[in-house]
């Protein structure tokens, strides 16, 4: 499962990371258990984040799925995918600070008016801890979408009984 699990641009729920926090997931994603829903047991795991990197200032990760033969909701989530419906991605942890920057919006005029100060604008979640990541059916962030991608089995096989055959 390969895709965007956050950026810095706001989201659904009028939130936005830092880019130094999420230049700080990449290091606690890589090996963390994923699931699904949000739901952090292992009934509900659907493998490890195997790659976690920075491209245009979002943390797109590389997730191992567990083997669909053994697990349910992969082979549920594999699925949705192959049937054409989207898999999102979501991140959930502890933000330990915070704060807000006021939306600007253009005028019909061309000018530049600045929001109300009854709501607070944005809030940039700049400091904290990332705990899971998680498949889900609707992501807040409107960019996070994931992709399962395949690689051939029945390829990585045939090399091995190659290899093998060249052994003896």
């Amino acid at each position: 499962l390969s895709g965007i699990a956050t950026d810095n641009l706001p989201d659904k729920q009028n939130q936005r990371f830092s880019k130094q926090f999420i230049k700080n997931m990449v290091d606690s994603a890589v090996g963390m258990t994923c699931f699904y829903e949000h739901k952090r047991d292992l009934d509900h795991s659907i493998g490890y984040c195997k790659e976690a990197n920075i491209l245009e200032d979002a943390l797109h990760v590389n997730i191992q799925l567990e083997d669909p033969d053994n697990n349910e909701l992969v082979k549920k989530i594999i699925a949705k995918n192959n049937n054409g419906v989207k898999i999102g991605l979501s991140v959930s942890g502890v933000v330990t600070k915070s704060s807000y920057e006021a939306t600007i919006d253009k005028s019909e005029e061309g000018g530049i008016e600045q929001q109300d100060d009854d709501e607070p604008g944005v809030q940039i979640l700049e400091e904290g801890r990332l705990d899971e990541i998680s498949a889900v059916g609707l992501p807040a962030n409107p960019r996070g979408w994931a992709s399962v991608i395949f690689k051939s089995m029945e390829k990585s096989m045939e090399v091995n009984d190659m290899s093998q055959e060249e052994t003896k």
